[in-house]
């Protein structure tokens, strides 16, 4: 398992098998060499896929006073996720 925090300070925790799924392989495509709106959708994906029973934290850590969840935030999240999940993997590779 892959721990990890946020800028934000979200706590999560992700199986390292993921890392190496079809599914995961397509969103990271997506993600990073995909037009604006796949990278968007792939987003979304990702965070289900990456963090499964967690999400709902995740949209409770980033709610505003207003009860909105940001999707710019969310994105962020995901990206920020994403790469701490990758130098994790790579550190445990090296």
């Amino acid at each position: 398992m892959v721990k990890g925090k946020t800028s934000s300070g979200f706590e999560f925790t992700v199986n390292e098998k993921i890392l190496t799924s079809w599914q995961f392989l397509t969103l990271f495509k997506k993600m990073k060499a995909g037009s604006e709106e796949e990278q968007t959708i792939a987003s979304v994906d990702f965070v289900e896929l990456v963090l499964g029973k967690q999400e709902p934290a995740l949209e409770e850590h980033l709610r505003d006073e207003d009860g909105i969840v940001s999707s710019t935030a969310m994105i962020s999240e995901a990206a920020e996720i994403l790469d701490i999940v990758q130098k994790a993997n790579a550190d445990v590779k090296n």
